[in-house]
């Protein structure tokens, strides 16, 4: 055991000299202080960020499991304000503000007074009361990559970052504004046109033949949740968010499929879509004359919480709610109000009543405000239901008061949307929300399959 014991002090003692000797030789690694090594990688960071006289872009997913991302265009100076411009909303002038590069767990960059940046944490974001889009003004500095600087989301460290890569430009001033409205552009792009069919698709052909998903694009939240139907009848989901830019948008996280992965995708005017090509393949979003494939979540009217349905517009917009529908919507009430008597009364909303009556009659009851009546006028009309291939065809037997008899001319394209000859299309929705409300009760679209354009949103109230 001495023996044992006399080696080992031996072996110790030869470190101590070579370590001894490294020192002689070289700089101490821990020569700086703390402090000293903290202020020089914030140092390096502000100097990375002042360094681009004509700025940055940066991409900035604030939660990509919720919500998809803007496109920022920052210009770092060397006294601590930056200017910036976004794809946000329409207020993209370049706004000057200030910002710190500090030490927090790591270095991090921070947006100290208000800009363009802040809006994606305004919990009073329109559409999103309470929560916005979960962003932040804190961002923790994770290196380079490809010539990118990485910095991740403090709030969603995990779901949440923002690249920044060089803008490239000869005129910050001008040419980022013209970005992000070139981006605001394609973010409409994407969006269904009163004319256009509602029904959006992504593709994805290659060697294998092409594959068809529901595209189910939230313009709300910026995100999707492309859906896929298996041969063994199983539904798959995939959930990405897109954050557009001047010539289309890109997606976090990846798509991946059949060993391909897809992230940039490319408006194609000619085409009214965006393609993503990789690897002899290619990916395609656009609109179709009818889904993928049919839910069977029609199967579920008139049973229990889903009895009586209704969309009215005193519970606001959803971009559920198809730019067609809402032109049919105007077009009834200018109808109405070409009638003698009726000049005055204004559209409010509609019940559909999906319990069939006595006769196997479901009801539709549209609803307007007359002046003269402190109570809601409506005009009845009765369907008879069938249900075929997961959709639902309601064929029109009558009318049942004298408001739908006075009115019946006028209505007559909400009748013919309703009584679609190639059936309606169900789908439930989740929980209500528009832009001025949530509610737990469960909301739903009907889309005409006979006018593809025309689709609406509401809620079960019982």
């Amino acid at each position: 055991m001495n023996r044992k014991l006399k080696y080992i002090r031996l072996i110790i003692l030869l470190l101590l000299v070579v370590y001894s000797c490294n020192n002689d030789n070289g700089e101490d690694l821990f020569s700086a202080s703390p402090a000293e090594r903290i202020a020089q990688g914030n140092a390096e960071v502000l100097n990375l960020l002042i360094s681009e006289p004509q700025g940055y872009k940066a991409d900035y997913f604030t939660k990509n499991d919720e919500f998809g991302g803007f496109t920022f265009y920052l210009k770092f100076n060397s006294d601590g304000t930056v200017g910036m411009t976004s794809d946000f909303d329409s207020e993209t002038s370049i706004q000057s503000s200030s910002f710190e590069i500090r030490l927090g767990t790591t270095t991090e960059l921070v947006f100290t007074t208000r800009n363009h940046i802040q809006k994606v944490s305004d919990p009073l974001a329109e559409g999103l009361i309470g929560t916005g889009f979960k962003g932040t003004s804190v961002f923790q500095y994770f290196g380079s990559e490809e010539g990118a600087l990485i910095f991740r989301d403090v709030r969603n460290k995990d779901t949440g970052f923002m690249k920044l890569t060089p803008s490239g430009f000869s005129n910050f001033e001008t040419q980022s504004i013209e970005k992000v409205e070139a981006s605001l552009e394609q973010r409409e792009n994407i969006l269904p046109t009163v004319n256009s069919s509602v029904f959006q698709l992504l593709t994805v052909e290659n060697a294998n033949g092409l594959s068809n998903f529901d595209f189910n694009y939230d313009a709300l939240r910026l995100f999707s949740k492309p859906q896929i139907t298996l041969s063994d009848g199983n539904i798959q989901e995939y959930s990405f968010g897109l954050n557009f830019n001047e010539s289309g948008f890109i997606i976090s996280p990846a798509f991946q499929y059949e060993g391909e992965i897809y992230e940039t995708f490319v408006y194609d005017d000619s085409t009214n879509s965006f393609v993503s090509q990789v690897n002899g393949t290619t990916a395609t979003v656009y609109y179709s004359d009818t889904p993928s494939f049919f839910k069977d979540d029609v199967n579920g009217l008139g049973a229990l919480g889903r009895q009586t349905f209704i969309s009215f517009l005193e519970d606001g917009t959803s971009p559920l709610t198809s730019p067609g529908f809402n032109a049919l919507l105007d077009t009834l009430e200018s109808n109405v109000n070409q009638i003698v008597g009726f000049e005055n009364w204004n559209y409010l909303g509609y019940a559909y009543l999906a319990v069939p009556n006595a006769t196997g009659d479901v009801r539709v009851d549209l609803f307007f405000e007359n002046p003269n009546n402190p109570d809601p006028e409506r005009a009845i009309y009765l369907f008879t239901p069938t249900v075929q291939n997961n959709r639902l065809f309601l064929r029109f037997t009558g009318v049942t008061n004298q408001t739908g008899f006075d009115l019946f001319e006028a209505l007559v394209p909400m009748i013919q949307f309703w009584a679609s000859p190639e059936g309606i299309y169900y789908v439930d929705e989740g929980t209500f929300t528009s832009d001025i409300a949530e509610y737990g009760n469960s909301a739903a679209t009907f889309t005409s399959l006979s006018q593809s354009n025309l689709r609406t949103y509401g809620l079960w109230i019982n």
